[in-house]
């Protein structure tokens, strides 16, 4: 939404495309964004979502997230909200520490990394943890919590970091 604010102030006489109507083969601005399903847990809809940005005068990039909706009321949810405070809290916890790990991890390989490489690296450093892009999901009958780690650089160094999986309560 915030993309198309933009672009129709900057174009104030253009019109949004009907639904059926066909796609310039080129266009000077585009702006898609895709949503996937990934699970379903009880009344928890986990889902991923993505954003591809292509401005004139400007580098296109990509961003990826994650969430998770209530179904009973259609509102998102935080970890705190499907397990409480202090469950919540060791969660988080362990995901900071585990993309702690990756983003080592990458400062020590970066010597050996080709240039794609070293800019994907790069815009993994420069991501921020954030508690609120994650899935749920089952694991031998325990709920899991898989954070990813939202990027948003120029096309993969975009798609983020999915952490592993982080058993919730009651494992």
């Amino acid at each position: 939404p915030r993309v198309a604010r933009l672009y129709a102030k900057a174009h104030p006489g253009e019109r949004p495309l009907d639904p059926d109507e066909e796609v310039r083969a080129d266009p000077s601005t585009s702006a898609t964004a895709e949503l996937d399903i990934l699970d379903v847990l009880g009344p928890y809809l986990s889902y991923e979502y993505h954003v591809d940005v292509d401005f004139p005068g400007s580098s296109p990039w990509h961003t990826t997230r994650r969430g998770v909706i209530d179904l009973r009321s259609g509102s998102g949810q935080r970890v705190r909200d499907v397990f409480g405070d202090s469950a919540a809290t060791r969660i988080a916890r362990e995901g900071r520490n585990a993309f702690g790990l990756v983003r080592d991890s990458l400062a020590r390989a970066e010597g050996r990394m080709t240039d794609n490489r070293r800019r994907a690296a790069a815009a993994i450093a420069g991501a921020q943890f954030d508690d609120r892009s994650f899935s749920l999901s089952d694991m031998d009958g325990s709920p899991t919590v898989t954070f990813m780690v939202p990027g948003r650089a120029e096309g993969r160094a975009g798609d983020g970091v999915e952490l592993d999986p982080i058993t919730g309560p009651g494992a």
